[in-house]
């Protein structure tokens, strides 16, 4: 009777992920996206469930939530980074006054990031046990260093 419940389990969790890779490819149309990032969202979506160990009705609530935050979090610092975007060489540059002006502008956009954190936070208590959102942030930062030891070719095998 356990295996029955363990294989529904699994079965509604994949439809919940599935369901989720489907949203995100809707949220993100393919003709701006990386051909490689379904991929990423997908493993991202895996690797932080598994590390959560979350319920098919826990995934159910989480996952929007999640993205929701992380699309915002996202066009945030894209924003930032374009209004931002100077060379170091302009910066080194930059008067004193517009140096101040824009070492504070980061600063504001530092605390509105974190106000933006902490509310994700609270939304999470609603939805996970206080353990499960404290290994979600050590979850995405996992994901973090194994997708750059990817890129950087440090996941083949030693010969």
């Amino acid at each position: 009777m356990k295996t029955i419940n363990v294989n529904i389990q699994r079965a509604l969790l994949s439809v919940v992920l599935l369901m989720t890779g489907i949203s995100l490819m809707a949220q993100h149309p393919h003709d701006r996206m990386p051909p490689d990032r379904d991929k990423i969202e997908a493993h991202k979506i895996a690797f932080i469930t598994d590390r959560l160990k979350l319920t098919p009705q826990e995934a159910e609530k989480f996952w929007p939530v999640y993205n929701a935050h992380f699309e915002k979090m996202e066009k945030e610092r894209k924003q930032f980074r374009d209004d931002h975007d100077l060379p170091p060489e302009e910066v080194l540059e930059l008067s004193d006054e517009k140096a101040e002006a824009f070492l504070q502008e980061s600063i504001d956009h530092e605390k509105s990031m974190v106000k933006d954190r902490i509310a994700f936070m609270e939304e999470l208590k609603g939805i996970l046990p206080p353990q499960k959102i404290i290994v979600l942030f050590g979850a995405e930062q996992e994901f973090k260093v194994e997708l750059m030891k990817r890129v950087a070719g440090h996941d083949r095998p030693h010969r």
